[in-house]
């Protein structure tokens, strides 16, 4: 962060660096809370769905409890008898890391689509020959 905070500063005069630090700051915070709020949708969305899928069995109240989230899958489970507890924790567990891997994996793949148009988007200009004699000669004289 702090060279990219750099370059934001440095690309404005210093009389709106203030601004230009506020701006980033935000666009980052704004950022973050989206990417959070976006992947975490996502992995609810997909733990809900495989959980479900797999508890078929279970009284309607518990498997409800249980599609909310692991801990509440946890304590859903306390209250069931022990063959039934082992299958909901099973199912949470196997449930929660399939979410988890395909949302890390969808995060990754941003990241690194984002990276990709950053690296296209900022790439310096080539300079021609005869920008490259003026600035020798500019240092030169």
């Amino acid at each position: 962060m702090a060279p990219a905070t750099d370059a934001v500063v440095g690309a404005v005069p210093a009389a709106k660096s203030g601004v230009a630090s506020a701006t980033n700051t935000v666009a980052r915070m704004v950022s973050g809370a989206l990417g959070v709020a976006i992947i975490g949708s996502l992995i609810n969305s997909l733990y809900a769905n495989d959980v479900g899928d797999s508890l078929g069995g279970l009284p309607p109240g518990a498997r409800a409890t249980a599609e909310d989230s692991v801990g509440a899958a946890h304590a859903a489970a306390a209250q069931l008898p022990p063959d039934a507890a082992s299958g909901v924790l099973s199912a949470a567990g196997d449930a929660f890391t399939h979410a988890m891997g395909i949302g890390l994996t969808v995060g990754a793949a941003l990241a690194a689509a984002m990276a990709l148009l950053v690296v296209r988007l900022l790439r310096s200009p080539r300079l021609t020959a005869v920008q490259v004699e003026a600035s020798v000669e500019g240092a030169q004289g």
